[in-house]
């Protein structure tokens, strides 16, 4: 099961990659997102995700996404940008066959990256 995680937060950090060049985001912010996504702990920014067992049906199997309690709104909105980006370029097929991710009001016990930028994330807060 661990592996299947680490592949699926795998995937979506190269579909956040790709997705920075198709976005329509500012020079500074295009940069930010780099500053994140290419750094060594670009993975611990990814938001945990777990199964999402109030929303089971047939299909893909639904998540839920825990919100991460020291991420600053700036970085959330680049992440879903991001995430806008990559949905909107893919086929029919492939959004029917992905699974729905419901955004979760609990959060994350994970702690922030250690040397994490101000803008990115909530310190001492």
């Amino acid at each position: 099961m661990l592996i299947l995680i680490e592949n699926i937060f795998l995937q979506k950090l190269e579909n956040r990659r790709k997705a920075i060049d198709g976005t329509p985001l500012r020079p500074s912010d295009v940069e930010k997102a780099k500053e994140i996504l290419c750094s060594p702990h670009a993975l611990d920014f990814m938001s945990s995700e777990e199964s999402d067992q109030e929303n089971q049906g047939p299909g893909p199997k639904p998540r839920k996404r825990l919100r991460l309690s020291w991420e600053r709104k700036k970085l959330s909105n680049l992440k879903e940008a991001l995430d806008r980006q990559h949905q909107s370029s893919m086929s029919a097929k492939q959004k029917r066959t992905s699974g729905l991710v419901r955004q979760a009001e609990e959060f994350s016990n994970r702690m922030p990256p250690e040397g994490s930028p101000s803008w990115a994330v909530r310190l001492g807060e």
